[in-house]
């Protein structure tokens, strides 16, 4: 895996694969409303209809056009703008995309990285369908040459994303998304006498969605998701492989003009694969983890024409498998957990300005301090992320 920059990659963002595929692929942050519906659980994204579905469902770029869109998600220090979305779109032009992302900056006497993220999309209109394409950069370079370890030199890790989708109307009660991803990554650690460190990955993710219209109360989503992708070293035997798949089908049933009521159900899992040289032989390490089934329910209030209340919750039966197959040997174990999760926002509507809120969970236990003076030696701020959008 990546030395330099491991992250994980979450459902329902730009390759939209299930929440614990891992990858040094930085995903554009969460949109904050469809976070908040989720209930923790990021494959629950996928069901829910927003103006943000341009950053991982291409095909609705220029159905999405005419806003700016930021994201932040604050620390104790500040603050941190994790990224700055624009869509605009030109009548027999289409519509154009940037993306720029904050990445991580490091500076001192023996080290220095910039790490760089941007990206730039265009989708048009054909009849009853509309076309998404996306080019995704992201790179980080850093001087180690103060760094003892080795010869060392110029560190780099660069990604390259080219990205497609689809969004179809097949008649006026059904509107399907299709969307398809490569990425292809490459590492140098800096070390010139340690090739085998340095390493390449390529692989693909697909997705495939439709909002079917039962009633004028009631829309199904069916979801499927799969991705692949894997990690090669050097001149060696030593790969990683990663494989996700998903499916699952939402409700959204409206059940008046002030609320709405989502129920999810889903199979989820994933899967790595480690394998390394081991004395004569080579040795695969298999972690596999299953949600079988995952659960969630999610409303959204219209308090005012101002004001909206959300609220998720998911529940995960989960199965965790770890298998090691040296030669004829194979070592198995296994066990299970069964996590709950919550998510709780809200959004202001301002004229063309839209502010989405998402609370972190952790303060509702340290608000205490405000009035009795003590503050928690561990303090969160109240909002876990931020994003404004201005209509235009």
């Amino acid at each position: 895996m990546s030395r330099m920059n491991r992250v994980l990659l979450t459902a329902g963002a730009l390759l939209m694969l299930v929440s614990s595929a891992s990858m040094a692929f930085d995903a554009y942050p969460d949109p904050v409303r469809v976070q908040t519906l989720s209930g923790g659980d990021g494959f629950n994204n996928n069901f829910i209809l927003d103006s943000n579905d341009a950053y991982s469902w291409f095909g609705r770029i220029y159905r999405n056009a005419d806003h700016v869109r930021a994201s932040w998600t604050p620390y104790n220090d500040g603050g941190q703008a994790q990224g700055l979305g624009f869509i605009k779109s030109e009548e027999g032009y289409g519509a154009y995309m940037l993306h720029l992302q904050q990445g991580e900056y490091y500076s001192s006497e023996e080290f220095s990285g910039e790490y760089n993220h941007f990206t730039l999309g265009y989708g048009y209109p054909f009849g009853n369908f509309d076309l998404g394409l996306v080019y995704n950069r992201q790179g980080l370079s850093a001087n180690l040459e103060d760094v003892p370890v080795g010869a060392r030199a110029e560190a780099s890790e660069s990604w390259n994303a080219f990205g497609l989708g689809i969004t179809y109307d097949m008649d006026d009660e059904t509107a399907i998304d299709g969307s398809l991803m490569y990425v292809k990554g490459t590492e140098d650690d800096g070390v010139d006498e340690d090739p085998e460190d340095d390493f390449e990955s390529s692989g693909f993710g697909v997705g495939l969605r439709a909002f079917k219209a039962m009633r004028e109360d009631l829309t199904i989503i069916p979801v499927f998701m799969f991705s692949t992708y894997t990690d090669t070293y050097g001149d060696t035997d030593e790969e990683d492989k990663y494989t996700a798949f998903a499916g699952g089908l939402g409700f959204d049933y409206t059940i008046n003009e002030d609320n709405d009521l989502y129920l999810f159900a889903s199979f989820q899992q994933d899967k790595e694969e480690y394998t390394d040289e081991v004395g004569d032989g080579t040795e695969t390490d298999t972690y596999t983890d299953t949600a079988m089934p995952g659960i969630g329910i999610a409303v959204e209030h219209e308090l005012t024409d101002m004001f909206t209340m959300r609220m998720g919750a998911s529940k995960n039966w989960m199965k965790h498998e770890r298998e090691i197959q040296s030669g004829d040997e194979t070592t198995t174990d296994e066990y299970k957990d069964y996590p709950w999760e919550f998510s709780f926002g809200m959004g202001i509507a301002m004229g063309d300005w839209v502010i989405d809120l998402a609370l972190n969970q952790q303060w509702l236990y340290n608000a205490g301090y405000w009035f009795h003076g003590s503050q928690p030696y561990f303090s969160e701020p109240p909002i876990a992320q931020i994003e404004a959008k201005l209509w235009f």
